[in-house]
């Protein structure tokens, strides 16, 4: 993370720009580098599937899978012990009824 620090501190100083400003105290803090740091496996995830979906050749089967295995690795992360996400419930609401 200081590599990124450094850059906003940088262009802070040197170019006075409010945003970097900005970005080097949100990015100072304590509390948002613990959550950049829960967060970003996280990402990781999503942008592998995101990629998997940009691929030029896609294997449906397997985006299907990629997608409903991040949705229970978010769920696991995100919701409090002993509830469960449907995948099947997520997934059914957002299909078209006539494909």
């Amino acid at each position: 993370m200081a590599r990124a620090e450094d850059h906003f501190q940088v262009a802070k100083l040197q170019e006075r720009c409010y945003t970097a400003e900005l970005l080097h105290s949100m990015l100072d803090d304590e509390e948002n580098h613990a959550f950049l740091l829960f967060l970003r496996p996280v990402l990781a995830e999503v942008q592998a599937v995101n990629l998997a979906f940009e691929a030029e050749m896609q294997d449906p089967t397997k985006l299907m899978k990629d997608l409903v295995l991040l949705i229970d690795s978010l769920g696991s992360k995100i919701l409090t012990p002993g509830k469960k996400l449907s995948n099947w419930t997520v997934i059914e609401e957002h299909l078209d009824p006539r494909p």
